[in-house]
């Protein structure tokens, strides 16, 4: 390491982050960390496409202007107690995250938190994800079983866009029953309480299912012949009673 690294205008290590700005272009920046002292360190942020690191043997910091910069400071555990943004005091007790702004028409904000970064005697290694995504169409939806749909993307990526509620009443069975398959509230039923699939025991959302009818057909086409042949048996008992008054009637005659 170099000690006061980032006032010789060098850095100790490098690390890459791709953002995008608001039109979905990837934007490369580059942040350079220079150890001036023990738990203190210098994050510079560059532009990757304006401030391109320098060649040659010495690890120099890009000419150009950076987009932030600050100082990060460590506690016996090797954890951040804070930043302070350069040419303050060093206190470490300022935000631990960072805002830049990506130049541009369409560049935007970014905002780089600091507060999970360690300080430990073991070999370097630096890892971060930034929000946002390359453009991408939406070829469809999905549902969760909590009733959270998706959108889902050609690069296969989805993206939580909307969450269905669910209402439920204290006393169903009072509900009053309404034309079109609808019911309303009563003072019985109680008022409306909206929630949400899996909360208040209000069950969960099945995409692409549809209701199994509560009828067996077997049973209820086996009930319907009996029916049938009971009928029939019992038209023939006065179809065979009739006849026998006829009977009777021309013996008498």
């Amino acid at each position: 390491y170099w000690p006061a690294a980032a006032a010789a205008g060098q850095y100790s290590k490098k690390y890459s982050l791709v953002a995008y700005d608001q039109l979905g272009k990837a934007r490369t920046v580059d942040v350079y960390l220079a150890k001036n002292a023990d738990s203190s360190w210098t994050a510079s942020l560059y532009d990757a496409a304006a401030n391109p690191t320098p060649s040659g043997s010495t690890p120099a910091l890009p000419g150009g202007t950076p987009l932030g910069t600050a100082t990060v400071g460590f506690n016996a555990q090797g954890k951040v107690t804070g930043t302070q943004v350069a040419g303050t005091p060093v206190t470490y007790t300022g935000p631990k995250s960072l805002s830049l702004t990506i130049p541009g028409a369409s560049g935007g904000s970014v905002a780089v938190d600091l507060s999970s970064l360690t300080q430990l005697a073991g070999d370097y290694g630096v890892e971060g994800a930034a929000n946002g995504k390359a453009p991408a169409a939406v070829t469809g939806t999905s549902f969760a079983a909590d009733g959270t749909v998706y959108a889902t993307f050609d690069d296969g990526s989805r993206l939580a866009a909307f969450r269905v509620p669910l209402a439920t009443v204290p006393s169903a069975d009072n509900l009053e029953p309404r034309s079109g398959n609808v019911y309303r509230p009563t003072v019985e039923s109680g008022d409306i309480q909206v929630g949400f699939a899996s909360q208040g025991g209000r069950g969960t959302i099945k995409s692409g299912a549809l209701e199994q009818s509560n009828v067996d057909v077997s049973t209820e086409l086996t009930a319907m012949i009996e029916s049938q042949s009971v009928y029939t048996a019992n038209s023939k008992v006065f179809t065979t009673g009739n006849e026998m008054l006829d009977t009777l009637m021309s013996l008498k005659r």
